[in-house]
C-alpha cells in the first residue's frame, strides 16, 4: 500500500519547530496516560517516561497543534481513556486497545 501525499516526516523539539512548518496533519501519540493500576510499568518504560514532558505539556502542545495544522490533528489514545482536552473530536477510529481522535484544524 502506498502512502499518498506524504511530503516529509519531521523529528525534533516540536515546541521550537512547530511554527516554522505548516504541516497538513499533526499526529500525536502521548504514549503514557495516567494509569489507574497500582503496578509499576517495566523498568525500561519508566526510564523512557522520565525523559518525556509532563502530561500538561501534552495539552499545551495539542492546542498549538490545532492552531498550526492545515487540515487535521490526530491523537492516539487508549481505547477507554478520556479525551485529551475539552475539545470534542470530529470523528474517532476505534480498535481493540486504542483509538484515534481526529480533529479538524482551526484556522
Amino acid at each position: 500500500k502506498a502512502i499518498v501525499g506524504l511530503r516529509e516526516v519531521l523529528n525534533g523539539d516540536i515546541f521550537k519547530n512547530i511554527h516554522e512548518q505548516k504541516p497538513d496533519v499533526i499526529y500525536m501519540d502521548p504514549m503514557f496516560p495516567e494509569r489507574q493500576k497500582s503496578a509499576l510499568v517495566k523498568k525500561e518504560m519508566r526510564a523512557l517516561q522520565a525523559l518525556l514532558p509532563e502530561q500538561n505539556d501534552i495539552e499545551k502542545l495539542f492546542e498549538i497543534a490545532l492552531k498550526t495544522a492545515i487540515k487535521r490533528v490526530v491523537v492516539k489514545r487508549p481505547r477507554l481513556a478520556p479525551l485529551l482536552s475539552d475539545a470534542k473530536p470530529n470523528f474517532q477510529l476505534t480498535g481493540k486497545s486504542c483509538r484515534f481522535d481526529v480533529y479538524t484544524a482551526r484556522q
